[in-house]
């Protein structure tokens, strides 16, 4: 069967493109985006994203994939908080798919529930997560004239726009900063890093008030200390930083090192980082929003001066400046070029690397674009255009299109097939979804499979005992109680859920042996303790 696509984004660095008012009826897939699509691989405020598409009767409405799921993202926000992706979605009982998500990070999707067809149901579970928002209108850009030309008032009023955001932005990230692991993230992970056994309580009380601002490094660092904190608390602490467990790398780290989280507790944070809203998730937002609307004035701005008859390249190379992303510094050297000045460009053209701190295959595609761009500076001293270039260029691009990655490759790409009929299909490549569905069931098994029971650890303990109980259902609820070897009662817990870890803070009672239960259902469990 063939394979029909609406549109097919492959590897965009975005700083933010916005996929806009298109119709899709009774294809495979909609909008496919593959691979990165992102100016900045680890920034979730850039990216493509979706508004108004209207689908109807295709298997796929939306798709992000790749074959290393960790390569293959959009922007995070698709709408936002004030005002929803406007996005249509099938609805055939054919359709597989409405919003599919085969990266590693999670998609917040905003749609309105006043419309029916805007409502998402085929979704992939955690890493899609619908929010209800405001309706979009759906407005035609430039008040649907056709021209992206803008007039003297309009340019104007983009400049003010550009400056507001970008005034808002600067604030609300240095108010970010100053708040991102207490204002010291090295003096933290310190802390961390230092810490002993009996500076638990002390250490937990520093964490969770830096909550919920840590970075994804202190909350790895903690998560390692389980020699200090225990599982309850390392959750608590984790808990009230749902931001960052949006981020997969996070999650699975948690479930694969030395001393893993219990697969309850990573259930229960993929749910929180989904349902939770923070502090840092309004600022977070906040900058998102700022970030986007100024990306959009410069770009409206950059598209009216070259839709100019003659182009003011100062003012292009200025407002190109203000986007500071990388691709926008690679449009500056081709702005120098144009003018026949090497110097500058070549300049540029150095300093990007640094400038952008660029490694590994981020580095070797730039690296082999600056390396064809200078071949054609050659070509031009040569007195050759791309319609004189003889076999040995040619082999040269023929490398350059089919051993290379990013941009190099489409540059050769785009001059074999201009200049000498040799075409390439960048064709769609499909990934394996059967692992990847809307729902997950739940598991059936009996809630009787199992009686209860309780453990205790450290054990011996000196400031904290945790206690680890498993009930018998998730509707399950429980009491711990703890006495002493005279039978008096030192300590009680309430506990619910199939399983789950209470902290007793065992600074207020003196050394000796401790006896506690669990009583839930009828059934009773008993352990000893002792405390140092």
């Amino acid at each position: 069967d063939k394979i029909y696509t609406g549109i097919h984004v492959k590897d965009c660095p975005s700083e933010q493109d916005i996929i806009y008012n298109n119709e899709f009826t009774g294809i495979s897939y909609g909008n496919y985006a593959e691979k990165m699509n992102r100016s900045k691989p680890e920034d979730d405020k850039t990216g493509v994203e979706y508004q108004c598409n209207e689908n109807a009767d295709n298997l796929v409405d939306f798709i992000v994939a790749y074959e290393n799921p960790d390569f293959a993202k959009i922007r995070d926000l698709q709408g936002s908080a004030e005002l929803a992706s406007g996005n249509t979605f099938s609805q055939n009982p054919v359709t597989d798919w409405h919003f599919q998500n085969l990266g590693k990070e999670v998609i917040s999707l905003y749609y309105y529930d006043g419309i029916p067809e805007q409502i998402p149901t085929l979704y992939t579970d955690y890493y899609v997560n619908p929010i209800k928002a405001p309706i979009n209108l759906c407005p035609d850009h430039y008040g649907g004239s056709g021209s992206i030309k803008l007039s003297s008032s309009q340019r104007i009023a983009e400049e003010l726009v550009f400056a507001n955001n970008l005034a808002d932005y600067n604030a609300v990230h240095a108010l970010v900063e100053s708040l991102a692991d207490g204002g010291n993230t090295t003096s933290e992970l310190l802390d961390i890093e230092t810490a002993q056994p009996d500076d638990m309580w002390v250490l937990r009380t520093q964490l969770l008030g830096d909550s919920p601002h840590l970075s994804k490094e202190v909350l790895m660092a903690m998560s390692d200390r389980t020699d200090v904190l225990p599982d309850d608390v390392i959750f608590d602490i984790l808990a009230a930083n749902p931001d960052e467990l949006k981020e997969d790398t996070l999650i699975r780290f948690l479930e694969n090192k030395e001393n893993p989280l219990p697969d309850y507790m990573i259930s229960i944070l993929k749910q929180l980082a989904l349902s939770n809203t923070s502090y840092k998730t309004i600022l977070l937002n906040d900058m998102a929003k700022y970030f986007g609307n100024k990306a959009q004035a410069a770009k409206s701005i950059v598209q009216s001066i070259l839709a100019d008859s003659i182009v003011d390249q100062a003012d292009l190379r200025n407002w190109l400046d203000n986007m500071e992303n990388l691709e926008a510094d690679k449009q500056i050297v081709s702005s120098y070029l144009a003018e026949g000045d090497t110097t500058n460009a070549l300049a540029l053209l150095n300093l990007m690397p640094s400038l952008y701190e660029l490694q590994g295959e981020q580095l070797d595609e730039f690296t082999d674009y600056k390396d064809l761009l200078l071949t054609q500076l050659v070509w031009k001293n040569q007195g050759k255009t791309i319609f004189d270039l003889d076999s040995t260029d040619i082999v040269l691009l023929d490398y350059y299109a089919n051993n290379t990655a990013g941009e190099a490759s489409y540059m050769a790409k785009n001059i074999l097939s201009f200049a000498y009929n040799r075409y390439y299909c960048d064709c769609l490549n499909l990934y394996d979804s059967l692992d990847y569905k809307s729902v997950r069931l739940p598991n059936n098994r009996s809630a009787y499979d199992e009686v209860i029971n309780i453990s205790a650890s450290p054990n011996p303990a000196s400031i904290w005992v945790a206690f680890n109980y498993t009930l018998l259902s998730i509707y399950s609820t429980g009491r711990i109680q703890v006495t002493d070897v005279n039978g008096r009662l030192v300590a009680t817990f309430e506990v619910n859920g199939k399983q789950g870890q209470q902290l007793w803070d065992t600074r207020s009672v003196g050394s000796g042996l401790y006896v506690y239960t669990l009583n839930s259902s009828g059934f009773s469990s008993a352990g000893k303790v002792v405390v140092k």
